[in-house]
């Protein structure tokens, strides 16, 4: 089947009439299709940290868990992404060392690895934070591709009072302004815990601050940051596109998207 492409965002191979059941309630949300989140936003290199000290325990944990799977999901194969856990200390949650693309397989393991995770000892917000900006200098003098485009830190905890400021005035504001690392952060579980810190992290570095109380709330609130780094694409007015490889949707249909890719500018 030969079909021409021309200002279209995606082409269905081959077509099929969908059957409309009138009487059932429809949840199909095509923003969280991968062809919308990627097609939406430009691709991106993501350290996802998960706070994971006493305080973090039970339902909080466990929300944390479902919500970085979402985060994961909304990924596709033009970024590169890795998970780190910290309280005391800071480790990758899996066996990969640095940024990897964003696969099914690569994904199936950083998962496994969020499942093992324990709550223990106390948070470390800026030896976390250190630790993200180091992973970022060292992948941009390896010889490894990556994104190339939008660079984030994703923070997920439940709740804390330091802001890590002089970190971020040592390590990124300092930075030209598209090199410079968004933060988006995440207050999970329902316990009433400050969160002016993680507030200001995430308005300060061009991101946008969450509050996750319950499961119900997961992935609306993780979606958001996909609004959030679609702003430059609209702004700098530019229709750079790039294929992603053909997948196989969820209503079993192929799809063959396009998505922008467009080197990040201040907004």
């Amino acid at each position: 089947m030969n079909t021409p492409i021309v200002n279209v965002l995606l082409s269905i191979f081959t077509g099929s009439k969908w059957t409309i059941k009138h009487n059932d309630v429809d949840l199909f949300d095509v923003r969280r299709r991968p062809w919308y989140t990627q097609g939406s936003s430009s691709p991106k290199d993501m350290l996802i940290l998960i706070d994971t000290s006493g305080s973090v325990h039970g339902q909080a944990l466990s929300l944390i868990k479902v919500a970085v799977k979402s985060i994961l999901d909304t990924l596709g194969e033009n970024d590169f992404v890795n998970i780190a856990n910290f309280s005391k200390s800071v480790t990758f949650v899996s066996c990969f060392e640095t940024f990897v693309q964003a696969n099914h397989r690569n994904k199936k393991i950083l998962k496994e690895g969020v499942d093992n995770l324990q709550a223990k000892d106390m948070a470390n917000y800026e030896s976390a934070l250190t630790f993200a900006f180091d992973e970022f200098d060292k992948f941009d003098n390896s010889s490894d591709s990556g994104a190339k485009c939008n660079r984030m830190i994703m923070l997920l905890t439940d709740g804390g009072t330091d802001d890590a400021e002089k970190v971020f005035n040592e390590r990124n504001f300092k930075r030209p302004d598209e090199d410079q690392v968004r933060v988006f952060t995440y207050a999970v579980g329902q316990t009433a815990n400050p969160n002016r810190g993680i507030r200001w992290m995430a308005c300060a570095n061009r991101g946008k601050f969450s509050e996750i109380p319950a499961m119900g709330a997961i992935r609306a609130r993780v979606q958001g940051y996909v609004d959030v780094i679609a702003r430059p694409v609209v702004l700098s007015n530019r229709h750079d596109m790039k294929w992603n490889s053909v997948y196989r949707d969820g209503l079993v249909q192929i799809f063959l998207s396009i998505s922008n890719h467009i080197k990040m500018v201040p907004y």
